[in-house]
Formats: C-alpha cells, sequence, structure tokens
C-alpha cells in the first residue's frame, strides 16, 4: 500500500473510531456515559514503549465520586469499556489489562458472578468491532464460525484453575449458543432474511449494550424463529433503501458491506446525541456535545500516539465539596476546574451540583444534618 493510501484509510479508520465513540453517548442512562467518560480518562499511554495501561490509583479515586453524582441503577457494563477497544489496535494488546478491568469494575457494581460474563462479551464486542472496521466482507456465516473458532481459543486464566474452570462453562454455554444460531440459520434462512440477517445482529449487538441483553441467546432459536416472521415486513423496505443507499452489493445479495453498516449503524446512533435530554438548553447541549467530540479527538492521539498522557497524582475526597458555597470554584484532580451552582439541604442529604468542562454533576451526601451543613 502506497503512503498516500495508507494515509487516507488511516484518515477513514479515525473517522470512524471518533464517530463510534460520539455515538456512544446517545444513551437515555446518563450512568453508562459517565462510565465511558471514566474509562477514557484513566487510559494511558507511553510514547516510549508504545504501550497503552490503566491509571489504577485514578480509576479507584473515580470510583469514589461516581458514587455520590451516579444513580447506581443495575446497569450492563459493557460500553465502559469502549474507549478502551478504541485505543487499542487489537484484543491482544490489552486482553490482560481487559481481564483485571473486567474484575475490578464487576466488584463495584457487585457483579462478581457476572465477570466471567462480561470477559467473554468484551471478547465478542472487540472481536466484531474489528470486523466492522476492516475492509473485509463475511457472510453470517462465516462471521459466526469466525467468532466461535476465536472464543474457543481464548484463555485468559491458564494461571488460575479456579477462574479457568468457570471460564469455561461460560465460554461453553456461548459456543453452544452460537451452533444453535449456526443450525437454525443453515435450516431455512430464505434469501430475503439472508440479505439482512448481518444488519440486524448488528443492531440486536448495539441493542445488547444498552438493555444487557444476551447477544447470541437473542438471536438464536426463539429470536430467529420471530426474526423468521417479521423479515418480510422488515425486508420490503430495507433491502430497497439499502440498495439505494449502497449499503449492498448487488453482485452478492447475501453479503452487506461492513463498513457501509457501520458507518449507517454509527450514524443512526449519533443522531441521538442530540435528541436525547431535551430538557437541556441549547448551550449546555453546544458545550456538551463539543466536549464529546474533544474526547473523541483525545482517543485517537491516544491510538497513535500523538500525545503523551497525563500523569495522575491526586488523592482526594469529594465530601470536599460540602465545605463550599454556591459561586466558589475549586481545581480538582478528577474534575478538573468545578464551580458549586447550587447546595441545598433536603431530609439527611445535602446536594450539591457542580458545573465542569465535562458537564454538570449532581452530589449527593448523605448523613446527619450536623455531619453535612
Amino acid at each position: 500500500m502506497s503512503k498516500e493510501k495508507n494515509k487516507c484509510h488511516k484518515y477513514n479508520v479515525d473517522n470512524l473510531i471518533k464517530k463510534v465513540y460520539v455515538s456512544s453517548f446517545g444513551s437515555e442512562n446518563r450512568d453508562i456515559e459517565y462510565l465511558i467518560l471514566i474509562c477514557t480518562k484513566v487510559i494511558s499511554n507511553n510514547i516510549k514503549t508504545r504501550e497503552i495501561s490503566i491509571n489504577i490509583d485514578r480509576l479507584y479515586d473515580e470510583f469514589i465520586y461516581f458514587k455520590y453524582y451516579s444513580e447506581r441503577r443495575k446497569i450492563y457494563l459493557l460500553n465502559f469499556f469502549l474507549p478502551l477497544i478504541l485505543v487499542n489496535r487489537s484484543f491482544e494488546n490489552y486482553s490482560h489489562i481487559a481481564v483485571d478491568l473486567v474484575d475490578k469494575i464487576t466488584k463495584f457494581y457487585g457483579y462478581e458472578s457476572e465477570k466471567y460474563r462480561y470477559l467473554v462479551d468484551l471478547f465478542c464486542y472487540d472481536f466484531i468491532f474489528r470486523k466492522l472496521l476492516s475492509k473485509e466482507e463475511l457472510d453470517v456465516e462465516s462471521l459466526f464460525m469466525n467468532i466461535k473458532e476465536s472464543i474457543i481459543i481464548f484463555n485468559p486464566y491458564t494461571n488460575n484453575r479456579k477462574d479457568n474452570v468457570k471460564f469455561q462453562v461460560e465460554k461453553i454455554r456461548y459456543i453452544n449458543s452460537i451452533h444453535k444460531l449456526i443450525n437454525d440459520y443453515e435450516k431455512g434462512m430464505d434469501l430475503k432474511t439472508n440479505i439482512v440477517i448481518f444488519d440486524i445482529f448488528l443492531r440486536l449487538y448495539l441493542k445488547s449494550i444498552d438493555d444487557g441483553s444476551y447477544i447470541f441467546e437473542e438471536l438464536s432459536s426463539d429470536g430467529l424463529n420471530n426474526l423468521k416472521q417479521n423479515s418480510d415486513i422488515y425486508t420490503d423496505d430495507a433491502k430497497k433503501n439499502n440498495f439505494q443507499k449502497g449499503y449492498i452489493h448487488k453482485e452478492d445479495l447475501g453479503i452487506i458491506s461492513i463498513e457501509n453498516t457501520l458507518k449507517e449503524l454509527m450514524q443512526i446512533r449519533e443522531n441521538a446525541i442530540s435528541e436525547t435530554r431535551q430538557a437541556e438548553n441549547e448551550d449546555v447541549r453546544k458545550t456538551r456535545i463539543n466536549f464529546i467530540k474533544a474526547m473523541s479527538d483525545y482517543i485517537i492521539k491516544i491510538r497513535n500516539f500523538e500525545i503523551q498522557t497525563k500523569s495522575y497524582n491526586g488523592k482526594t475526597t469529594p465530601r470536599k465539596f460540602l465545605n463550599l458555597n454556591v459561586g466558589d470554584k475549586i481545581s480538582d484532580p478528577i474534575f478538573s476546574n468545578a464551580e458549586v451552582i447550587s447546595k441545598l439541604i433536603v431530609d439527611n442529604c445535602c446536594i450539591v451540583d457542580l458545573k465542569t468542562k465535562t458537564g454538570k454533576y449532581k452530589l449527593t451526601f448523605k448523613g446527619r444534618n450536623k455531619d453535612i451543613e
């Protein structure tokens, strides 16, 4: 590949990655967005060794702050890892980090029994994402077979017998689900369904990131039967539109362009960033969108080792905000420059609203009135 072509390809990949990052902020659940930002902020790189790591000290402090401003509802945690996927060029580059990070966030959320599922989910998420970024085209069956073969050889706990046994059980469940999916696919997927199955597969996968459903569970058996029953309704319009947009190659109706599908999917989700939380005023929304786009540029600079991430030396506690008054400004290791815009005591809680460059945060401190006044 010539230098000019390589530069063009790099440019296209970088822009797709930025689009993926920006689009991930379309969720209606603000906690998911907070987690994406946290993972972004704790990523460290070393230009000399060209290694990417996680700053555990900052992660610890970020989680302490998160307890005070998040809703801590039960959510699917997969998109927390998205920045880590985007800054690395292969899963192998950060697989050891992934094991440790999955362990830490599942402990933090009290999901410890689910860490093996999350690790396989992350592996599959990364696998599919990299297929989407490539120029490669795959038919549906080949994609599923590739995922299955890759999962089989993925063994991150070889040095820990207890974890390894539990992980292998989780892997078997995944592999069985993929087998069912392949069998159902081979038994009778008609041409119409074949044209859009990959598109639906990706949409369901993106959906699973929001609501926590298992992608392979949803697509196998009952999921495929429902898909067959509804395929005519979906394909009449979708097939026509996708032909017109060039998302399906006319010379091979059973294959969809990976790259164009990614563009379409990400554009759908990117639109959500300007539509969600309509209560925000225009200035707040513009500031928020500009910040997220700036963070997407930051992700690319880390990925390409164009910058050296800053070291983290702060040890801090969010309770210091209890001693501030409305209008006070403070420099903070986690929030950077923050301003107190309101402070209210309700029952046994003190609620402190902060304005920062990453957005607004509502910190809730529980305790007796004399402790929080």
